[in-house]
């Protein structure tokens, strides 16, 4: 099933914003005379925002579901929080881990990051956000309101493919993983349920099950801080 992707741009309290519309999502440009700017932008801008700004976007939900917003930012975390309709505030604070960062300059960086989820019935709503850090400004890109996957890809629209003008190339960008049933699955490769085989012992220079004797093998994973940040959406995709 398509993932259907809403965006939104803060630039729209700010005038009249273009829009362009396509299977899937909606998508507001952020042009603003004072904002970030630069090639690697959506519509070459970002909008600033500083302590105590407020915005309401209307939109259309499409279906029923459960919906995880996403944000893309300049590399300087602000605490801020937001909800759909009069439904409960999400506080979103200023340690996050942010996906697909992007140099816009020496020291200066924008990426993009989970700031929750929210179940939403189909209809027309409002999407309301509020500033609540105290001293910081930072600069928004555009926003995401994603039912499904979503996978940053810079400044890239969901239906959009990264351009290669290379004759004979093309980006390997595959739609994102619906985790059906496979044959290249090898879940059948391990053990039914996590510890059915006993406690891990060792049996020369080997790990074995302590129950069964059966050899097992392991394969590490490094993580660093920036996962311990990430929603559990993300940890469970990636």
């Amino acid at each position: 099933m398509k993932q259907r992707l809403y965006a939104f741009a803060l630039a729209a309290l700010l005038g009249a914003p273009m829009m362009s519309a396509a299977p899937g999502h909606v998508w507001f440009e952020g042009e603003t005379a004072g904002g970030e700017k630069g090639d690697k932008l959506s519509g070459g801008a970002m909008a600033w925002l500083g302590p105590g700004t407020t915005f309401q976007r209307p939109f259309t939900v499409p279906t029923d579901g459960t919906y995880q917003l996403w944000a893309r930012s300049f590399w300087a975390p602000q605490t801020f929080r937001w909800r759909v309709g009069n439904g409960p505030w999400t506080d979103v604070g200023a340690k996050h881990g942010y996906d697909d960062l992007v140099d816009l300059a020496p020291g200066r960086k924008v990426g993009w990051f989970n700031a929750g989820e929210v179940a939403l019935k189909a209809g027309t709503t409002t999407l309301e956000f509020e500033v609540t850090d105290p001293k910081t400004t930072t600069a928004y890109d555009c926003f995401v309101l994603a039912r499904g996957t979503f996978v940053p890809r810079g400044k890239l629209r969901p239906d959009e493919k990264t351009p290669v003008n290379e004759p004979g190339w093309f980006a390997f960008e595959p739609e994102p993983d619906t985790f059906a049933t496979t044959p290249l699955d090898l879940r059948s490769l391990n053990e039914p349920i996590a510890g059915a085989g006993g406690f891990i012992a060792t049996r020369g220079e080997e790990f074995i099950h302590a129950n069964s004797g059966e050899p097992v093998r392991f394969w590490a994973v490094n993580t660093g801080p920036d996962t311990a940040r990430k929603s559990r959406a993300e940890v469970d995709l990636f």
